[in-house]
């Protein structure tokens, strides 16, 4: 079942690749020969190639569009970093006034951050490149539904890289300040329910007014820094009339953006100069959402560890089928968009709408990791509490923090738009039967285990408990896990599968002979498998069969069994 549901995985994965590299070579292959009707010729064969329309669909782009992401996904793949115009051209090609006119195609592409542009080269030429999430979701084939959308992308998220994609561009002097423009006032449209851009649209701002609001905003939310005036001026307008008007108009303060109290001038603590800032009023009214945002170290809580899940590595798991049939279907209910539909399912029956889940079992046996690979899929990012962290010595503390957690997770689904995973590791002690009260400590760890059932009881997300042992699980607690998934040590069969995939050179035999005589854990394995690492990097050995050995046995000495000896095929 486990492997059968593995070779789907990887067949939707390699289609996505597959037809890349379709696309590619017949772009390669394609007749270059300049004609009178080239120009025609080339974008009909665009039109009529059956990989790239195949590719086209599944990304939910264009044609022209899916051929430029497939120029640029190869450079990547290839090592070669950003790509200029003329490297596209000659991937694609086309002639330099061919490739101009699919401008408003690649605009589009970088209007949505599929493709970033880059500093232009010694001719004058922008490069181009693909974020990392694009090619991740490129590589691991995940593109479904809406094609290629950044999973981890909210209203709030959106517009602040928007705003700083667009500045950056003025400010490395890459588009025209028409441009700059245009583009801020494009924003209105993408985002008219965030309640900075609804208040700002109906303003009727000019052009000068608009950008300097916007740089401000963009000073406030990333840097809490204040806007100095000459430095701002400098950086944006490349002739010095426009700079000395918008000084005159800052500096008059007669503006609509001072008559409505949105912005104020004060004075430098640092430099010469003056500074501009948003009110107090203003920023109270039309920007709590970003205020909510910075609360929470936007996606930083102070009370938990926040795990980037675009930044969590791949790692081949092996588990029985009872496991891998419960992990595929968290994968399913946790995609973006899922879980909202069983929430809203369950809120129309009355059931709490939680997901909680508890992973129990031996140590070494995959459960965080499993936690991690269910956040890369997925992507929700990890909010990862550590117990022993939230406890202090002062009354009332370690209950105040462990409220904490929640409020910061509740603030954190209010300003992505998306459930993270609360993940409680090791969390035996705190979900434990609770004790008769005999003394301080007795009574603040009964007051955090209510508080902790009471926001289970509550709990509107994704919340993962992982513990050692259930034999002293409290009923109450038990009660509240929806999915409960035992952890065993693997099997013989799984074991030789974790021996391959942590030791590639080791042959099929010898894994199978490893995973007989050994019972060890999939972290154990890995212990062997990176002290291996360790040995070839500090030491300049070649893991053999002998090392190999030698650390098992040494795995196992630590645990005080004996072992015998082993054979291994040549």
């Amino acid at each position: 079942m486990k492997e059968n549901t593995k070779s789907l995985n990887d067949n939707r994965e390699n289609y996505l690749l597959d037809l890349l590299e379709r696309v590619n070579l017949e772009l390669q292959n394609s007749d270059h020969e300049e004609t009178p009707e080239s120009e025609l010729d080339f974008f009909t064969r665009l039109e009529q190639m059956e990989p790239l329309n195949d590719l086209a669909h599944k990304l939910k782009v264009n044609t022209r569009q899916a051929a430029i992401l497939t120029v640029l996904f190869m450079s990547t793949a290839q090592g070669r970093g950003d790509s200029g115009t003329n490297m596209i051209c000659k991937q694609l090609g086309c002639s330099v006034i061919q490739f101009m006119k699919m401008r408003f195609d690649l605009k589009e592409l970088c209007d949505r951050r599929i493709v970033l542009r880059e500093r232009d080269d010694y001719r004058g030429y922008p490069g181009y490149s693909l974020p990392i999430w694009v090619i991740d979701k490129l590589t691991e084939g995940e593109v479904e539904g809406e094609g290629l959308v950044n999973p981890n992308s909210s209203p709030l998220t959106d517009l602040c890289e928007a705003v700083g994609h667009i500045l950056h561009e003025r400010r490395e002097r890459f588009v025209a300040a028409l441009n700059t423009y245009a583009s801020l006032r494009e924003l209105e449209v993408f985002f008219t329910n965030v309640a900075f851009v609804k208040k700002i649209s109906g303003l009727n701002l000019s052009d000068h007014e608009l950008l300097i609001c916007y740089l401000v905003f963009d000073n406030f939310l990333n840097s809490e820094r204040d806007t100095d005036i000459q430095h701002t001026l400098n950086q944006l307008f490349n002739r010095i009339e426009e700079r000395m008007r918008v000084r005159k108009m800052i500096a008059e303060e007669n503006s609509i953006l001072f008559t409505e109290h949105i912005l104020e001038l004060a004075e430098s603590n640092f430099r010469s100069g003056r500074i501009i800032r948003f009110t107090d009023t203003f920023r109270n009214s039309f920007l709590f959402e970003f205020t909510e945002a910075k609360s929470v170290g936007f996606f930083n809580p102070r009370f938990s560890v926040r795990i980037d899940s675009t930044k969590i590595a791949e790692k081949k798991l092996h588990f029985s089928e009872e496991i891998e049939r419960n992990r595929s279907r968290l994968v399913s209910m946790m995609h973006y968009g899922e879980l909202d539909k069983v929430f809203g399912r369950l809120a129309e029956k009355g059931m709490r709408k939680g997901l909680t889940v508890l992973l129990y079992g031996n140590p070494g046996t995959g459960k965080t990791e499993l936690v991690n690979q269910l956040a890369r899929v997925t992507g929700r990012d990890i909010f990862q509490v550590d117990i022993s962290a939230i406890r202090d010595k002062w009354v009332g503390e370690s209950e105040k923090r462990l409220k904490g957690i929640f409020d910061e997770y509740r603030k954190a689904i209010l300003v992505t738009g998306k459930h993270p995973i609360l993940l409680f590791n090791e969390s035996d002690a705190l979900i434990s039967k609770r004790m008769s009260v005999s003394n301080s400590v007795d009574q603040m760890e009964n007051t955090m285990q209510n508080i902790l059932l009471q926001e289970m009881e509550n709990f509107e997300g994704v919340f993962i408990a992982t513990t050692n042992m259930t034999i002293n699980l409290d009923k109450a607690f038990e009660r509240r896990f929806l999915v409960k998934i035992k952890f065993d040590k693997p099997d013989i069969q799984h074991r030789s599968l974790i021996w391959r995939t942590q030791i590639k050179t080791l042959l099929p035999e010898d894994a199978l002979l490893l995973a007989e005589q050994f019972e060890f854990s999939g972290g154990q394995i890995e212990n062997i498998a990176r002290r291996l690492i360790i040995e070839e990097v500090v030491v300049n050995v070649e893991p053999s069969k002998e090392l190999i050995l030698q650390f098992c046995e040494e795995e196992f000495i630590s645990r005080g069994k004996e072992l015998g000896s082993i054979g291994f095929q040549k």
